[in-house]
């Protein structure tokens, strides 16, 4: 009985924390630790995360040798900054993700978007099949997946259900 209380307290330990780190938004440091500067490769970077709506995106630079400027995917592709969505130059920019979908960002610097100041962010749709919806075997495979085949997680509504089974399960 002792093991099987101990098990279940683990396994709601971890329940808890997966919850409530599915709740809460994550900030994302552009070049981590090098920051918004030349010579990162931000691509290598970006493809490793998987974003969603409510994020951060977090730019650190030298304000006096670069910029942020959120630009369409043309003006992406050419490293053009006279049409910018939106444009900061403060030395920290914050960018709250609002929508799915790409987003991307240049320094409008001249010269600093071609020497690799630039990098687009894929933000994935966070809505998931409802939990009461059945599940069926005619439901797409890629449900659970992301960008790149990256696993996307359930959510709070399907963890709020696991952890009330488990609780059923511990108590009975």
């Amino acid at each position: 009985m002792g093991r099987v209380i101990l098990l279940c307290g683990a396994v709601g330990a971890i329940l808890v924390t997966c919850w409530v780190g599915l709740g809460l938004a994550t900030d994302h440091t552009v070049g981590e630790g090098i920051g918004w500067t030349t010579g990162v490769d931000y691509s290598s970077w970006s493809n490793a995360i998987i974003f969603s709506i409510g994020d951060k995106i977090v730019f650190n630079y030298d304000p006096q040798k670069h910029t942020v400027c959120e630009v369409s995917e043309e003006d992406f592709q050419s490293c053009s900054a006279a049409n910018p969505i939106s444009i900061d130059n403060s030395g920290s920019t914050n960018m709250v993700i609002t929508s799915p979908g790409m987003h991307f960002f240049i320094c409008g610097i001249p010269g600093n978007c071609a020497g690799s100041m630039k990098v687009a962010i894929n933000v994935q749709d966070s809505t998931l099949a409802s939990p009461d919806e059945p599940c069926t075997t005619d439901a797409p495979y890629n449900q659970w997946i992301g960008a790149a085949g990256k696993t996307r997680v359930p959510g709070m509504a399907a963890v709020a259900g696991l952890a009330g089974l488990l609780i059923k399960m511990c108590i009975l």
